[in-house]
């Protein structure tokens, strides 16, 4: 089963440490049931039932059928939207790290590597200088 929660969690792209923080569970129990290929308890399938209600439980308990529930995914809008908008306030801030990096380097770009002087050319003003 953990290894259906670890597809789940890579599904819903978010980290284990959120969804542990998501069910209410303590830091790396989770992580801890998923690297050691343990079960987890009831109260824990529960919470993940209610928190993510897209998620098939058959699929979950059993590995039988579709991971997603269409009808539950449907059914709560309001959920998927905040998935979304977390996601895309994630990916915003990514975004804005990488224009940022992008103009550093076109900075950079302003002084062609052609300019600089080879490590050959450096090693025989270094010889001149002693």
């Amino acid at each position: 089963m953990t290894d259906r929660i670890s597809q789940f969690i890579k599904y819903i792209n978010i980290s284990v440490r959120a969804f542990e923080q998501s069910i209410g569970a303590s830091d790396g129990m989770i992580r801890r049931a998923i690297n050691n290929h343990t079960d987890i308890q009831s109260k824990w399938i529960t919470a993940i039932a209610e928190n993510y209600p897209q998620i098939d439980l058959v699929w979950l308990i059993t590995g039988k059928g579709e991971m997603i529930n269409l009808d539950e995914r449907s059914s709560h809008p309001a959920k998927n939207d905040k998935m979304l908008l977390d996601k895309i306030i994630e990916l915003t801030k990514e975004n804005t790290l990488l224009h940022q990096e992008i103009n550093k380097l076109q900075e950079q770009k302003k002084y062609p590597i052609a300019n600089y002087p080879t490590t050959y050319v450096a090693e025989q003003e270094l010889k001149k200088k002693k």
